[in-house]
C-alpha cells in the first residue's frame, strides 16, 4: 500500500556524478553510490552518446542512467512500471534542469513497441537502448520489439542476476525466426561491477550489437512501424540451436573459428576502474 510520512520529507535526495535525485520509499535506487558512478560512466561510455543519439532507458527507475546522459544525447525516453519512481524520474528532471527527458509510466512490454513507432527515421537511425531489468529479466515482448526495429545497433544490458541475462541472451542471439525478427544480436563486451564489495554478487554490463551493422537494408526505417502493427509469432516446428552467450555464466562462452573468445570481458571497480577478468561471476 502507499507509505505514510510521520516526518520529514516523504524522500531522501542523493548526489551522483553531478547530478541530484529525488528518491521515494518504493524507488529503487543504487546504494553504493561510489561504485553506481563508476556503473554510469561506463554506460555512458559503450553507448558512445553523440549529439543525435537518441537513448531508450527501459526499466529506467528514478531515470539515474538516462539523466546521466541526457546532457551528450538529443533526446532520453525512459519507461517504468513503478507509478512513484516515474514521478521521482519526472521531478529529478525538473531538479536538474534537463529538457530533453521524458518518463513513461507503464510496464516494458506494452510501451516499448509503441514508444519505437513514434520514433522519426532519423531517431531511429540514432537510437540506443539500456536496459536495466529486475532479478526475473525482461519480458520476451520488449526482446522482439528491441529486435524487430531493425536500425537499432546497440544494446546495453545492465543485470543483477546473470542467470537471467543468458535467458534473455537467447532471445537476442538466437537466428531470425517469425517471433524474433530481425538480424540477431551478438555480445561484444562485458564487464563485471562490483556494487556490492565482501558479497558473492556483482552487476553483469553486456554490450550486445546487431551482427552486419554496417550493412542496413533499405526499408531498415518503417521496420518499428511495421512490427507495432502486429505480434509475429513463432513457426511451427523446431528452431535452431541459440548461439553459444557469455563466458563464466553456465559455462558458456562466444567463440571464433580460432578457438578464441570474440568478447571482451572486464571488471569495473567502485573507483570506476576497468579491468581484465577471466571470466563473469554467477550472481
Amino acid at each position: 500500500g502507499d507509505s505514510i510520512t510521520r516526518l520529514g520529507e516523504p524522500f531522501i535526495e542523493e548526489r551522483l556524478l553531478g547530478l541530484r535525485f529525488r528518491v521515494s520509499g518504493s524507488s529503487f535506487f543504487q546504494v553504493n553510490t561510489g561504485a553506481a558512478e563508476g556503473l554510469y560512466a561506463l554506460l555512458r561510455s559503450l553507448c558512445q552518446v553523440g549529439p543525435d543519439t537518441v537513448v531508450l532507458d527501459v526499466c529506467c527507475g528514478t531515470g539515474t542512467i538516462g539523466l546521466c546522459m541526457a546532457s551528450v544525447a538529443k533526446r532520453v525516453i525512459g519507461i517504468e512500471m513503478n507509478t512513484k519512481a516515474v514521478q521521482d524520474a519526472r521531478s529529478n528532471a525538473l531538479l536538474n534542469s534537463i529538457p530533453n527527458a521524458e518518463f513513461i509510466a507503464s510496464t516494458a512490454e506494452a510501451a516499448t513497441r509503441r514508444v519505437l513507432s513514434r520514433l522519426s527515421a532519423a531517431e531511429r537511425e540514432s537510437l540506443v537502448a539500456v536496459v536495466d531489468p529486475p532479478r526475473a529479466g525482461l519480458h520476451n515482448d520488449v526482446i522482439k520489439a528491441l529486435r524487430g526495429c531493425l536500425p537499432l545497433k546497440r544494446i546495453l544490458f545492465v543485470s543483477c542476476h546473470a542467470p537471467a541475462f543468458v535467458r534473455n541472451a537467447v532471445g537476442f542471439c538466437r537466428p531470425p525466426s517469425r517471433a524474433f525478427e530481425g538480424e540477431p544480436f551478438t555480445p561484444t563486451r562485458a564487464f563485471a561491477v562490483d556494487l556490492f564489495p565482501d558479497t558473492e554478487h556483482c552487476e553483469l554490463v553486456v554490450l550486445l550489437e546487431r551482427q552486419g551493422s554496417a550493412q542496413s537494408k533499405p526499408d531498415e526505417t518503417t521496420e518499428c512501424q511495421a512490427s507495432a502493427q502486429s505480434e509475429p509469432t513463432d513457426a511451427p516446428g523446431g528452431e535452431p540451436p541459440a548461439p553459444e552467450l557469455m563466458p563464466g555464466v553456465d559455462g558458456q562462452q562466444p567463440v571464433t573459428e580460432e578457438g578464441e573468445s570474440s568478447a571482451e570481458v572486464g571488471r569495473v571497480s567502485a573507483e570506476g576502474d576497468a579491468e581484465p577478468v577471466e571470466g563473469l561471476p554467477d550472481s
